[in-house]
């Protein structure tokens, strides 16, 4: 991607890639949460091939790995659009498409599927 690119039609990105991921819940809130009042990007972006080897969620010491994360991902002042994501869980294997408005009240249309056997699982 090149930074002029931000003056004229938003962020283009081919390929981006990566290996790993860690997020912690360092302190829970006792506070609910609360609705953003926009998902709205401050400009345009395309990521047409993105991909995460592995994305591990820790939460109160118990941790969930997600692995062979690959999606396309565009966003605007509009809508989000996720295409083609799919993704190794411990659950079996995710596919999804989907979008979603950047303005309350986030209008939804996604649709997914899990199939086959759980990662980890006895065969």
């Amino acid at each position: 991607w090149s930074p002029r690119q931000l003056l004229s039609n938003g962020i283009e990105i081919s390929k981006l890639h990566a290996a790993d991921l860690r997020m912690e819940t360092l302190r829970e809130s006792e506070e609910p949460s609360t609705m953003p009042t926009s998902l709205a990007a401050p400009f345009r972006i395309s990521l047409d091939d993105a991909r995460l080897t592995k994305a591990t969620f820790v939460s109160k010491g118990s941790a969930t790995e997600i692995t062979n994360i690959r999606l396309r991902l565009h966003g605007d002042k509009v809508q989000w659009q996720l295409r083609d994501a799919v993704a190794s869980t411990p659950w079996g294997q995710l596919a999804a498409n989907g979008n979603i408005g950047a303005q309350r009240p986030f209008k939804l249309d996604a649709n997914a599927s899990l199939s086959g056997t759980p990662v980890g699982a006895a065969g």
